[in-house]
């Protein structure tokens, strides 16, 4: 890990402890509050009061907050397992859901650029990089800082760490980078702004190759989809002009499925081949369905 990488990491972990002291701090007050108020009516209420409903209420916040409280103990610990073996010189990427943690919005926002990624996704953007102007990758990289309404929670953290990379590209070519925000929070989550969603991500899919189509978190998993398949073709034997022809028809495919809302899902663990699409749909659009490739 570089030395900006650790730094970054115990920067994330001092963080996040003190976000944990901060809360349990206020669960404490919280707690006393609580206590004080059952205290009152005990003593002057308690006669003419039906008390259990307001116990009840009471009891489902304690136990709420306890469970944040253990919840948010345990993220910490993993984040500084995590950054203990990466320091010493063990790495490995934070699983999604502790990456993606609220405590954690300003390591993903500045996370270093992983150098040697084994992620398809990742991999195939450094390589990408190095072939765009800077002017391209700025524009690229703001649009990788925005976030969409339909993104799941790995696609999410997956466009962090693109955007990692872009961002790190751009500082080696001494370029001025985007003003540095807070990350962007999606205020709208209504069924209308997830189809204009969908709408952006269906053209830019069917306008073919592009910078911006490889840096798009959320297209990666149809990427990887039609390069998993186009292998497999291949080494069945089928001669390049046929394996064309098939991927023709399924980029199209695709492109029509995602136009309706669906959008393939990426696959994080080895071992699957074209036999393993599927296509997620969002639940506020429609119910996910699981199809197979339409080719041969």
């Amino acid at each position: 890990m570089t030395d900006e990488g650790t730094r970054l990491a115990v920067a994330a972990i001092l963080e996040t402890v003190m976000a944990m002291q901060s809360e349990m701090a206020a669960m404490n007050a919280r707690q006393v509050e609580i206590l004080d108020r059952l205290n009152q009516i005990d003593a002057g209420l308690a006669s003419t009061t039906d008390l259990v409903p307001m116990l009840e209420i009471i009891l489902a916040r304690l136990i709420e907050d306890r469970e944040r409280q253990a919840e948010g103990f345990e993220r910490t610990a993993e984040l500084a397992a995590f950054a203990h073996a990466a320091a010493s010189g063990q790495g490995a990427p934070l699983p999604d859901e502790v990456a993606d943690h609220a405590l954690l919005k300003r390591f993903a926002y500045l996370q270093p650029a992983d150098r040697e990624p084994s992620d398809p996704a990742l991999a195939r953007w450094r390589r990408e990089v190095k072939r765009a102007s800077a002017e391209e990758l700025t524009k690229v990289l703001k649009a990788q800082y925005m976030p969409s309404p339909t993104e799941p929670v790995d696609v999410r953290v997956l466009r962090f760490r693109l955007a990692a990379i872009t961002r790190d590209e751009l500082k080696a070519r001494g370029a001025v980078l985007p003003p540095a925000r807070p990350p962007a929070i999606v205020r709208d989550h209504s069924v209308m702004s997830k189809q204009a969603r969908i709408a952006e991500l269906a053209a830019l899919w069917r306008a073919g190759d592009s910078l911006a189509l490889h840096g798009d978190a959320e297209l990666a998993g149809a990427i990887d989809y039609m390069g998993r398949t186009r292998a497999r073709l291949l080494a069945e034997g089928n001669s390049p002009e046929l394996v064309d022809d098939l991927m023709e028809q399924l980029h199209e495919k695709i492109g029509d499925e995602m136009a309706g809302g669906q959008v393939v899902k990426r696959q994080t663990t080895p071992g699957y081949d074209a036999a393993d699409r599927e296509n997620g749909k969002d639940s506020e659009l429609g119910a996910a369905r699981e199809t197979d490739p339409d080719v041969r």
